[in-house]
């Protein structure tokens, strides 16, 4: 299998994904990546171009530059998933997703009507300083859909494949709170 078929496959599939969890009429058209390193938002940014060539994306260097982002009118609202690193400078990808979910992180919040808009919204961190237990316990606390590792061994099919199960995932997760 050739790369770009691959890629067209993986992009359908998870487009399906995301117009279940958000139906389409939503106008989630957005992904927020958040990311210090200039050369791995670059990286990424291919790589979700290539996924996703129909959402925008939208950068931020840090998190307190994606609270200032998300705190603008409409982003929240816009937003299809978000995707983060850990590791960052003046706040984690931890705790910006802490942020996301409601809370207040050293004087840092978000408007509640900005917190309710992005309930639901498959949030993915990927990060070269991977730990599995500490990814368990974030997804299990419902930090975060999927956290996986920037690099390993499979390189830019394997973080393909680490956002296209976040999406599944945080898909069959709203279908099932749907049917209860």
């Amino acid at each position: 299998m050739t790369e770009g078929v691959a890629t067209k496959s993986f992009s359908t599939d998870s487009m399906s994904a995301l117009q279940a969890l958000h139906y389409p009429d939503t106008g989630r058209n957005k992904v927020l990546l958040v990311d210090d390193c200039p050369n791995m938002r670059d990286f990424m940014r291919v790589i979700l171009g290539r996924a996703f060539p129909d959402l925008e994306i939208i950068e931020a260097n840090h998190p307190v530059e994606a609270i200032q982002m998300l705190s603008a009118d409409g982003v929240a609202d816009s937003l299809a998933f978000a995707l983060s690193d850990k590791d960052m400078p003046w706040m984690t990808g931890v705790e910006l997703a802490a942020i996301m979910n409601g809370q207040e992180i050293n004087g840092k919040s978000l408007h509640p009507d900005h917190v309710t808009a992005m309930k639901g919204v498959p949030r993915l961190m990927m990060t070269g300083t991977y730990d599995p237990e500490l990814a368990e316990r974030l997804v299990a606390d419902g930090l975060f859909h999927h956290v996986g590792e920037k690099g390993g061994a499979g390189g830019l099919m394997e973080v393909f494949g680490n956002i296209h199960t976040a999406i599944l995932k945080a898909a069959s997760l709203k279908t099932q709170e749907a049917t209860v």
